[in-house]
């Protein structure tokens, strides 16, 4: 019962934040992206890695790396440790510290003015997605991609609470200063970010992928098993990847319950 009513708060938590920031500025769509080109060269792309399926990673890396400055991907301690992928930048940590650390770590080895953060199971990204990013993109602002409404559960989910998703962009400065503040290492890195956005004025603009969609947890949950025992054990998959998902929603509610415990801590511009 405990555990029901938590979940419901957290939920009632994530729909005013939701609100808030669906009243933000939208970026709108446009089909020239000539400003946005030329900040390509600027920008370092971030995927943080665990457990993924390298030929989704590489095709991601193959869309993106002719034009931007660096593509780094962080493996965060794989049960299978990701191949050397062509185009990349590869990052390997020892051990699983979680999305948010994976973050930190392509932040620091990093070297762009601009930082564009990507999941690893994206499908479908196209070179005109990211130039949509950058087209609203301004010091003090951060641009959110979400994908166009579908009947898939991620694009439902992903369509109705963006402050979940976790394709972001920014410049340097401002990521650099949310990540001083902030001490998330898991699936609550989202929140985190979103909270310390609100809390410091920084403005947030929402643009529409259509055409993108994201590998389901349970789709994934074969990574690192042996490949036969896919077909004989498609239910042992499926419950993998559920019980995979039920981590991923404590972590978030936990990163909840963290931002409005450290909502002063992470005033950064007050703290200046």
């Amino acid at each position: 019962m405990e555990i029901l009513v938590a979940s419901l708060m957290a939920l009632i938590v994530v729909i005013a934040i939701t609100k808030l920031i669906m009243k933000a500025e939208k970026a709108k769509e446009k089909h020239a992206y000539g400003k946005s080109r030329a900040l390509l060269p600027k920008v370092s792309v971030i995927i943080p890695a665990y457990n993924e399926i390298p030929q989704v990673i590489q095709k991601i890396v193959d869309v993106l790396a002719p034009y931007v400055l660096e593509v780094i991907v962080v493996c965060d301690g794989s049960v299978r440790r990701l191949p050397e992928l062509p185009g990349a930048r590869m990052v390997y940590h020892l051990s699983n510290y979680g999305k948010g650390q994976a973050l930190k770590t392509g932040v620091e080895a990093s070297r762009g003015e601009i930082i564009i953060f990507l999941d690893a199971d994206l499908l479908n990204l196209k070179l005109d997605h990211i130039l949509g990013l950058l087209y609203g993109l301004r010091p003090g602002i951060m641009v959110v991609g979400i994908f166009r409404p579908g009947l898939s559960f991620t694009k439902i989910a992903n369509f109705m609470f963006p402050i979940l998703s976790g394709t972001r962009a920014f410049y340097r400065k401002d990521v650099e200063a949310m990540f001083e503040k902030i001490d998330v290492s898991n699936f609550g890195i989202e929140i985190a970010i979103t909270a310390c956005c609100l809390i410091n004025g920084i403005r947030t603009r929402i643009v529409t992928f259509s055409g993108v969609s994201q590998l389901l947890k349970e789709q994934k949950a074969d990574v690192g098993k042996d490949d036969a025992a896919w077909a004989r054990k498609r239910f042992e998959q499926f419950a993998r990847g559920f019980r995979y998902r039920m981590k991923m929603y404590r972590e978030i509610i936990g990163g909840i319950a963290w931002a409005i415990k450290n909502r002063k801590r992470l005033n950064y511009r007050k703290s200046a």
